[in-house]
């Protein structure tokens, strides 16, 4: 939604009201042209080219004053209380664009649940990012539309799309540790372990997706079944820190058997006075969102065992399982072809990421990686945010945009496809429940450039809501539809990922009586590497933090702070803004710029004054005479035979010239 904002500057010593200005205004311009907002100031920002400076004008308050518009009728006025309610607002208006008022891809998910929950309506996120106001939603909204996911009758359940995939690669590698989440922490001194026991035995009860094996029947199909069982939390002693990490790592490490064993493994470790607990599930049944549910549950029904008061959770409408058979049966006919139709055509002759590496590419997936943590300054930060609201779109967007500006300048490609995870919970049933629910969608970008930096974030916003619109496809489906060939040495389509995760998770929640450790200082307790490269951010206040996972067996670390450096950059370009086109964004440092242009020029070496040249290679040929001295095509001389040949050439000049 647009909206006309009036920014005014007083003459010295003049007085202005917006009252008597409106007016003024309303007897001389039509509806359309009258401005939403007046705001005052001193004077008008510039850029050092003499140009209006947009940017630098301060944004128009969107929750009070002129800008705000009251709801006109029952369904506007529920949908700005869910708003507020959800972005922590006193107050917001009909006209108040989403994402100008704190708004993100991730309350924008919880949106959905909120209104169904409230309106027993079901909002598609499509339509809040292309509407992205109440008044807009409001105007589209169909109040008979209801998706509704029905609880399976069978036992015997498929599994979804995403567990499909995770299953093959679990075979194929025969047990492999890529696809385990590991939370190590310590428990507080006052924590009951028994009650605490329990707690995760109701959760694994009220989430039966964690207690499920997975089986095939005779012809091939796999199923997922749930077994009944009480998880115990078993306990180890051990003498040193030493001792816990070598123990941890390889609990870590050992694969879980899926067709026997849960996606759940427990054990305390008493090290001296001092107790921890490890955590340990696997990505078939867990997913970001899952583990927040998980451990925010978790947290309710302990507390609720210490105060030996009844657990309060709400009602699951569905399990995961229904879900997994709901979804074979929805994307199928018409809506499935729909939407490969898309996704062909999106990544019809895409190019695959080439970026430099320092070392060769392994035959087969090497899932060993590590992590580069940083921070980004609190100025810098609030920069991009601003950033945002100014163009209407996500902090997610603009970072994006950020990446891809990277991504081009380090491969030299223009068109640049990115894998980024979709948490796949548009249907507000399923916002409730741990599961395996995320997909990998694959956003396809060209980085031209002569764009300016609000043309790139323009366009890659259009791509990301039209990647929201269509991430029901199952990225399963989508290599398959794509034909890709299968090359065990990278993954499918994307190799490189982007994503928003939460780094805080455990510690936000002070009702959970442990808290997480790192028992090596140097490095993780566990890191695997899914891709190349994955950029995670998170939102956190007040400074965004961020983590580069990647490879170790193609990059070093030396060159993952190189890539952090080129994208701090750009992100500092993006907020300047006092660049007219992508291509004015200085990608080198100075202190790199001068180990380019001199310090790796300085290639003068002292060499004896009193000897001619042919001495001094003669020398040479003395000491390493079998060494490589001359290429040329597919004929290489050592430095023996090249005196030689030197020698005879010499030899037959003097003849020729006595």
């Amino acid at each position: 939604t647009q909206y006309l904002a009036a920014y005014l500057v007083a003459e010295s010593g003049e007085s202005l009201e917006v009252k008597g200005i409106r007016a003024h205004l309303i007897a001389s311009l039509p509806d359309y042209m009258l401005p939403d907002t007046f705001t005052f100031i001193t004077s008008l920002p510039l850029t050092v080219n003499g140009k209006l400076d947009r940017r630098s004008l301060p944004v128009p308050e969107f929750v009070s004053g002129e800008c705000y518009v009251v709801p006109r009728n029952e369904l506007e006025e529920k949908l700005c209380a869910i708003w507020q309610q959800l972005l922590n607002l006193e107050q917001v208006g009909i006209n108040d664009n989403f994402f100008r008022i704190g708004g993100n891809s991730i309350t924008a998910v919880r949106l959905t649940a909120a209104s169904r929950r409230e309106l027993d309506v079901d909002i598609p996120l499509a339509l809040l990012f292309e509407q992205k106001t109440v008044a807009g939603i409001a105007g589209r909204l169909n109040q008979q539309e209801r998706l509704v996911i029905p609880r399976a009758s069978q036992n015997q359940l498929p599994i979804s799309f995403a567990q499909e995939r995770l299953l093959f690669i679990e075979r194929y590698e025969q047990g492999t540790d890529a696809y385990h989440i590991p939370y190590f922490v310590q428990l507080q001194d006052d924590t009951d372990l028994a009650a605490l026991e329990s707690a995760f035995n109701q959760l694994v009860e009220r989430h039966s997706v964690v207690r499920t094996v997975y089986l095939s029947f005779d012809n091939g199909d796999d199923y997922q079944q749930v077994v009944d069982i009480d998880i115990a939390i078993e306990n180890k002693r051990l003498e040193s820190d030493s001792d816990l990490l070598k123990v941890v790592s390889a609990e870590i490490a050992h694969p879980f058997d899926l067709t026997s064993e849960i996606s759940l493994r427990l054990c305390c470790y008493q090290v001296k006075d001092a107790q921890y607990l490890l955590i340990l599930l696997h990505h078939i049944a867990f997913d970001g969102w899952s583990t927040d549910i998980f451990f925010k549950e978790l947290a309710d029904i302990y507390q609720a065992l210490l105060q030996a008061r009844p657990v309060n959770l709400p009602t699951l409408e569905i399990g995961y399982a229904d879900y997994a058979a709901w979804q074979r049966d929805f994307l199928t006919g018409e809506r499935l072809e729909s939407l490969l139709d898309y996704w062909r055509q999106h990544l019809s002759g895409y190019e695959t990421l080439a970026l430099p590496t320092d070392h060769p590419r392994p035959n087969n997936l090497d899932h060993r990686g590590e992590n580069f943590n940083f921070e980004l300054e609190h100025d810098l930060s609030a920069g991009l945010s601003e950033l945002a609201r100014a163009q209407e779109t996500t902090l997610y967007t603009v970072l994006l945009s950020g990446f891809y500006v990277t991504l081009a300048t380090l491969s030299g490609q223009k068109d640049i496809v990115i894998g980024t995870p979709s948490d796949n919970r548009q249907h507000a049933q399923t916002q409730s429940l741990v599961g395996f629910f995320v997909n990998s969608v694959a956003l396809r970008a060209e980085v031209d450039p002569k764009l300016s930096i609000d043309e790139l974030i323009n366009r890659v916003h259009q791509v990301v809501t039209q990647g929201i619109v269509h991430q029901e496809l199952p990225f399963e489906k989508l290599v398959d539809a794509l034909q890709v060939e299968r090359d065990l040495s990278r993954h499918p389509v994307f190799q490189v990922m982007f994503g928003v995760q939460d780094f805080d998770e455990l510690e936000s929640n002070t009702d959970l009586p442990f808290e997480s450790v790192n028992l090596d200082e140097d490095r993780s307790i566990y890191s695997s590497a899914k891709f190349d490269l994955s950029l995670l951010l998170g939102y956190g206040q007040p400074m965004i933090k961020g983590e580069i996972n990647y490879a170790v067996s193609l990059f070093e670390a030396s060159t993952i702070k190189r890539v952090f450096a080129i994208y701090k950059r750009v992100l500092e370009a993006f907020v300047a803004d006092n660049l007219q086109t992508l291509a004015q964004i200085e990608m080198v440092s100075e202190q790199e710029r001068q180990k380019l242009l001199y310090t790796w020029n300085q290639n003068e070496v002292p060499y004896p004054q009193d000897k001619t040249l042919h001495q001094l290679f003669e020398e040479q040929v003395e000491q390493s005479p079998d060494n490589i001295a001359l290429v040329f095509e597919d004929k290489r001389l050592t430095y023996q035979q090249l005196n030689e040949k030197a020698n005879q050439l010499a030899h037959f000049i003097q003849r020729s010239y006595v």
